[in-house]
């Protein structure tokens, strides 16, 4: 589902582990670092265990599947070449399940940074270093981990979102993902994605949203040479179309619009928008011939 975040979780074959070493760590992040721009998806959090591994993913307008299937087998290609071992590093596909809400993302987020207290290996998650909370406290930065969404539920301030963060890691510790019911994935059901993925963010008025996506519109025009009426218009000229989605698929990506607004200012269907967005992924920004 575009826009959607998953609750993913990938466990060793017959719970063996999946880390053997510091740098096996390393490895995954940077990996997952170059996985994450490959596929145009965000991090939310994260965190690396001994025997599974635990992450909630926003994809964009490719599907999950391709992300995990090309990070955990690349993965398992350099624990066999490293340890000298063959057969399955993992026990099955990775389990993915819907985050629905605001309050499902910000359990779920608590949930995922508690995993090493619960498993006793520390006594509070900020001396555990694989995992997201640090970059939650501000004591750590990781380029490829998103902390806006979850921050902005608490303050638009970021020192003060911080410190009501802290408080809610302490608070309702108990919580597991089996407690709420899974959100529909199916097509046809009655969650939307631009509802499920966006929830959790401060909403601009619509005024301030038009006024975002023309500045975006303006500036993408002005650097390609194109004619901003004709990507905002009814037209369907294809370097126009190109615009359009390489536009659409940024403002989903930083959170800027969600699919349902962006089809609302371009005047389209939210399937027409996706269908452009997939047509033109990776086809790169037009460039001026002066």
């Amino acid at each position: 589902m575009a826009g959607g975040i998953y609750h993913v979780v990938l466990r060793g074959n017959a719970c063996e582990p999946i880390f053997f070493h510091e740098k096996d760590r390393n490895q995954l992040n940077h990996m997952l670092a170059e996985g994450l721009q490959r596929y145009q998806c965000r991090l939310h959090a994260f965190c690396w265990m001994t025997n599974h591994l635990h992450a909630a993913i926003q994809v964009s307008n490719q599907p999950l599947s391709g992300l995990m299937c090309w990070l955990g087998s690349r993965y398992a290609r350099y624990i066999n070449r490293s340890r000298s071992r063959t057969g399955h590093l993992f026990e099955r596909r990775h389990r993915a399940e819907l985050v629905a809400d605001d309050e499902y993302l910000l359990n779920l987020v608590r949930y995922i940074h508690r995993n090493p207290v619960k498993a006793g290996l520390v006594a509070d998650p900020a001396e555990y270093p694989w995992s997201s909370h640090r970059c939650y406290l501000g004591t750590e930065t990781l380029s490829w981990v998103t902390t806006r969404a979850v921050l902005c539920c608490f303050s638009d301030s970021t020192v003060k979102a911080r410190r009501q963060f802290l408080q809610f890691m302490t608070a309702g510790t108990d919580w597991t993902p089996t407690e709420k019911k899974q959100a529909p994935t199916h097509e046809g059901e009655v969650l939307r994605t631009d509802e499920l993925a966006m929830t959790c963010l401060v909403r601009p008025t619509h005024r301030e949203l038009v006024t975002r996506l023309d500045e975006i519109v303006k500036t993408y025009c002005e650097s390609a040479g194109i004619n901003a009426t004709a990507v905002t218009g009814r037209g369907r000229q294809r370097d126009a179309a190109r615009a359009r989605s390489q536009i659409c698929s940024r403002a989903l990506l930083n959170g800027t619009a969600t699919l349902g607004e962006l089809a609302n200012y371009f005047g389209r269907a939210p399937e027409v928008i996706s269908r452009g967005i997939a047509r033109y992924s990776g086809a790169g920004s037009p460039t001026r011939n002066d």
